[in-house]
């Protein structure tokens, strides 16, 4: 595997591994599986029209609850893990 380069890239990994870390299944939008998995986190997301794209897409239970823009990730240190509460605290 080549590691990634550029700072985006970087960022990627470090939040794809925080996140896997933290116990969410973390995966592309072409691999998403909303039902096998409690939290799953979509990377590269095209939203609505209107609404842009997001970094990553976070669901809970089947049902979408955070989206982020890696410069938000990049200002946080830690990624919480399962409850509702904690997801609204990374937005």
């Amino acid at each position: 595997m080549t590691p990634n380069v550029t700072p985006e890239e970087r960022a990627r990994d470090l939040i794809d591994q925080q996140l896997t870390q933290a116990g969410w299944f973390v995966c592309d939008r072409k691999d998403i599986d909303l039902f096998n998995h409690e939290g799953v986190a979509v990377r590269e997301v095209i939203m609505a029209t209107g609404h842009g794209r997001a970094d990553y897409l976070l669901f809970v239970d089947r049902k979408s609850s955070v989206s982020s823009r890696l410069s938000r990730w990049e200002q946080r240190s830690q990624v919480c893990s399962g409850s509702r509460r904690c997801m609204r605290r990374i937005a």
